[in-house]
């Protein structure tokens, strides 16, 4: 099996412990945005698994590969958290090229829905994730795990398929349980989609096809039997024939409007909205693309229970934007803007859910360094619904925005807080050595970007080569899901920060590290981006270093509580514990850092052996109990 290995400039880790609000001088701790350091991500898509949130996202790569590309986007990664401050990357879920062995491209905004299948004599959740790619085509695939690994579940045919007419991307499904969620064999599907128009239909039970009794009355009207007729024969395909069952909302004129707001030009002016239909002086709404719909059920008579997040195509920028609706298929009244516009960045796309008793509002903007409208990332704000049901308004009556980002410093590269933890993280139990509150953020304010030696990076601990039956090709996509995650890339001055750490009443008294470490050898096939930049190469050598151990509060002196010593381990594929027993390492609720120092030399890895150094495992022990953080499963 192929490694991945990567360039390190020095190796000193540094993990902090600090106190939230149990010690003098304590932090108040939150979750910072953006929520993912690592990479660029965008298109973030919420689902809750028992007491876990998962976020799917895309992947912006245009830094990464120095493509002059508006938009390299090939896959679908996976990031979880159970307290909403630290998220464990789980990895590539997908891939474009996991549909169909075709060349696909343009990985873009997905949904993964849950869905209690019977199978072998018992109830499990399969897990689907709905992808678009080329512009042009969606489809379907399914795995046993949130975070896979995905295989194509109609293969040889795309669920849905057409041209740039069409506008098939931004898939996103609801899933109607009709107030009782227990009757999983009596749930309903819809799938929402599109840009510029916006389409739905109803998906039969198993999530593989369209189902053309779109209202759920038993009865095929003549309506849905119907192709749509906005749209050619060929946008209307479905698993390779034309047939009914693909329908789309009113999104222009006066009823466009009052379903998903008036565009900003106005009613009778031209502009980013053209006519529609031709010779119509009426344009197209504020609904651009990213549809993203939930039920919220008040139990109270007389208000809407559906709501459609949107991207709202304005002027200047996208926003969010919302309507409701009494049913999942209308009519939608428009309701107002969620989120504007700020600092110019655009495309805030929405992903909405409920977890803990909390309502959150995933979006994106581009605050890690070198983010550009190509180049994003993903954070979260909460919110909350009002009386009637609808959006609470916390901004100030001269902001139009219900919600604002909170971002204090617009610098590239800052952190900015938005939402409490709903729960702590428990050093006794295993902890992957990728679940992260905050990384180096590519050098931080000063680094360089995403795909550069600068700031820590995760990758699939091993290459699957297994040959996939729909592609023929190796299925590289579950090397994650299959092998696990390693932190890699880190360089001198990086580190890892995990917060709200509950030691309880028990003070941890040893620091395990697991890490695999190479000798040094002098890097090969360097490439540069075009600030002249060294591009991450996973075919360099690793070398060895530090990590220093930090907590967050008290004098300099007793901040720095250990340093672990790593040494060659024979291979950057092997991987030794090293321990450091120290007086007590923290007490109750604390903040946990890790710095890297001291790295002897400037190299990257090579292929298949010797590798600087991936951050693997990190344990905390005291007497009873250790504090274990891996990357296995």
């Amino acid at each position: 099996m192929k490694r991945y290995f990567k360039r390190i400039l020095a190796v000193s880790l540094a993990v902090c412990i600090g106190t939230l609000c149990c010690m003098p001088n304590s932090i108040n701790v939150k979750a910072e945005n953006p929520i993912v350091q690592t990479m660029y991500t965008a298109d973030p898509s919420p689902i809750v698994v028992g007491d876990t949130l998962y976020v799917y996202t895309t992947r912006d790569e245009r830094r990464e590969t120095a493509s002059t590309e508006w938009s390299l986007m090939n896959e679908w990664r996976c990031f979880s958290t159970k307290d909403m401050v630290n998220w464990t990357d789980h990895g590539q879920i997908a891939h474009a090229e996991t549909f169909n062995g075709t060349n696909n491209w343009r990985a873009w905004a997905q949904h993964v829905v849950t869905k209690p299948v019977f199978e072998d004599g018992e109830w499990k959740n399969k897990y689907y994730l709905f992808a678009p790619f080329n512009g042009t085509k969606i489809d379907v695939a399914v795995a046993d795990n949130p975070w896979g690994p995905f295989e194509d579940a109609t293969p040889g045919k795309y669920l849905i398929d057409g041209g740039w007419e069409g506008g098939n991307i931004d898939p996103t499904v609801l899933v109607e349980d009709h107030g009782n969620p227990e009757d999983v064999e009596n749930y309903d599907y819809y799938l929402y989609w599109g840009n510029p128009y916006l389409r739905y239909c109803k998906l039969t039970d198993d999530l593989l096809d369209v189902d053309p009794d779109t209202d759920g009355d038993g009865v095929i009207s003549e309506e849905e039997n119907t192709i749509d007729t906005r749209f050619s024969k060929s946008e209307n395909t479905i698993l390779g024939k034309v047939r009914p069952g693909l329908h789309s909302f009113q999104t222009y004129g006066d009823e466009g409007y009052a379903s998903f707001g008036e565009p900003t030009q106005g009613k009778d002016k031209t502009g980013k909205f053209p006519a529609e239909p031709s010779g119509s002086e009426q344009k197209r709404c504020a609904f651009e693309e990213g549809p993203w719909v939930i039920k919220h059920d008040d139990g109270k008579e007389g208000t809407d229970d559906y709501f459609m997040f949107f991207v709202g195509g304005r002027i200047p920028g996208e926003t969010v934007e919302y309507s409701t609706a009494p049913t999942p298929i209308g009519p939608w009244t428009y309701r107002g803007l969620v989120m504007d516009r700020e600092f110019g960045y655009s495309c805030i796309h929405p992903g909405v859910i409920e977890f803990k008793g909390h309502n959150y509002l995933f979006y994106l903007n581009e605050m890690l360094v070198g983010g550009t409208g190509s180049d994003r990332s993903v954070c979260v704000k909460e919110f909350s619904y009002d009386e009637n049901n609808l959006i609470v308004k916390e901004t100030g009556d001269n902001v139009a925005a219900l919600l604002e980002q909170g971002i204090k410093d617009t610098t590239k590269g800052t952190p900015f807080f938005s939402v409490d933890p709903v729960g702590t993280l428990n050093p006794y139990e295993l902890n992957q050595a990728e679940t992260i509150c905050w990384a180096s953020n590519l050098d931080g304010v000063t680094g360089g970007f995403n795909g550069t030696g600068k700031g820590v990076k995760t990758k699939a601990k091993a290459t699957c080569t297994d040959i996939d039956p729909v592609t023929g090709k190796e299925a590289f996509w579950k090397s994650a899901a299959l092998f696990g995650v390693a932190v890699c890339d880190i360089d001198n001055n990086d580190y890892i920060k995990v917060a709200n750490v509950d030691f309880g009443d028990t003070r941890a008294e040893t620091f395990t590290v697991s890490a695999a470490c190479g000798e040094g050898l002098p890097a090969t096939d360097l490439t540069e981006d075009n600030k002249g930049n060294v591009i991450f190469n996973p075919n360099c050598d690793t070398v060895s270093g530090s990590i220093e151990l930090w907590l967050d509060y008290g004098t300099d002196d007793e901040r720095q509580i250990g340093t672990v010593e790593i040494t060659d381990t024979g291979s950057t594929n092997t991987y030794e514990d090293f321990t450091i027993v120290k007086r007590s390492l923290g007490y109750m609720i604390c903040t946990l850092y890790s710095v890297v120092r001291k790295m002897r030399s400037c190299l990257t890895w090579i292929p298949g052996s010797l590798r600087r150094r991936k951050f693997h495992s990190l344990r905390i022990q005291s007497q009873r109990r250790r504090l274990r953080v891996r990357h296995h499963r």
